[in-house]
């Protein structure tokens, strides 16, 4: 039995669940990082305090909207 076998969970729903928990990290850090990034290269670093701050909110809502479409999910099952 490999590594990967001795981890996976017996529920498919609750490996959905994970797979889809890392992909909004994922997403949420590559809107900041990379978007953090770009404004630094377009505009200087004096403006990147406010843009990562901006970019910080929207996936904030963006988290906040998985949040809440997760929260739905489990009432509804």
């Amino acid at each position: 039995m490999s590594v990967d076998e001795e981890h996976k969970p017996a529920n498919p729903r609750e490996r959905r669940r994970r797979e889809r928990r890392r992909l909004l990290w994922a997403v949420a850090g590559f809107i900041v990082l990379v978007g953090g990034a770009a404004i630094v290269l377009a505009y200087g670093r004096r403006a990147m305090v406010l843009g990562v701050t901006c970019l910080l909110a929207g996936a904030g809502t963006l988290a906040l909207l998985w949040g809440l479409l997760t929260v739905v999910e489990r009432w509804v099952d």
